[in-house]
C-alpha cells in the first residue's frame, strides 16, 4: 500500500544526512548573521551596559 502511494522503489537512503547537513548549515549561517549583529558597536555597547547595570544591582 505504502509504495503505491509513494512510488514504487523510492530510497531514502541518505535522507537524514541531508537533513542533518541543511541543519548544520542553517546554524552556521545563524551564528554567522548573530555574530555580525552583536559585533556592532552599538549592540555590543549596550549589551556591555546591560551586563554591568546587572552585576551592579546583584552585587
Amino acid at each position: 500500500m505504502l509504495r503505491a502511494l509513494y512510488g514504487f522503489g523510492v530510497a531514502d537512503d541518505g535522507g537524514a544526512t541531508v537533513e542533518y547537513a541543511l541543519t548544520v548549515l542553517a546554524a552556521a549561517l545563524f551564528a554567522g548573521v548573530l555574530i555580525a549583529v552583536v559585533g556592532g558597536g552599538s549592540i555590543s555597547a549596550g549589551l556591555t551596559a546591560l551586563i554591568n547595570k546587572a552585576l551592579a544591582v546583584s552585587g
